[in-house]
């Protein structure tokens, strides 16, 4: 059983009755995680304070590792910072996760790493760098304002 706390990212194990918490120190982009959702590939996506992540949990026990995908703005989310319980799992697999700047909605069986990423250089060195980019981006939805009147309103989804 995983949770999320503001210290980090914890793992119940009911054989030694033991939580063993995860932190930014195991590559979590933030300590405050404020929600996990769980994908048809075992991956836990957990939004923080900070952005999101897709975490891969292997072994058990003492022997329990977790490597972690990290994204932010430059991927095509809606920002950095996610809404407390703000995530939603949808029947066809997408995944809603809530932000202070709008909702992001994706399909985790569609991310994908670009194996040749973009070159770039600065004909100011004598060096290039070469990002990491995502050949399917998140989308990002705004927030929706209502408008002003009698104060009730309906959206569907």
């Amino acid at each position: 059983m995983w949770a999320g706390t503001r210290e980090g990212l914890s793992y119940y194990d009911p054989a030694t009755r033991i939580f063993r918490t995860f932190r930014m120190e195991a590559g979590l982009p933030d300590n405050t995680i404020v929600s996990i959702l769980e994908d048809d590939n075992g991956y836990l996506w957990v939004s923080t304070t900070r952005g999101l992540s897709r975490v891969r949990a292997t072994g058990k026990g003492s022997e329990l590792v977790i490597s972690c995908r990290n994204y932010d703005e430059q991927d095509g989310l809606q920002g950095k910072v996610f809404n407390v319980n703000a995530a939603l799992r949808l029947r066809s697999g997408e995944m809603l996760f809530g932000g202070a700047d709008g909702f992001n909605l994706f399909n985790p069986a569609e991310i994908r790493e670009s194996k040749t990423p973009p070159h770039w250089s600065s004909p100011d060195c004598n060096c290039s760098i070469k990002p990491l980019r995502l050949v399917k981006v998140f989308a990002a939805i705004p927030c929706w304002k209502p408008p002003a009147g009698d104060g009730e309103h309906r959206a569907e989804i």
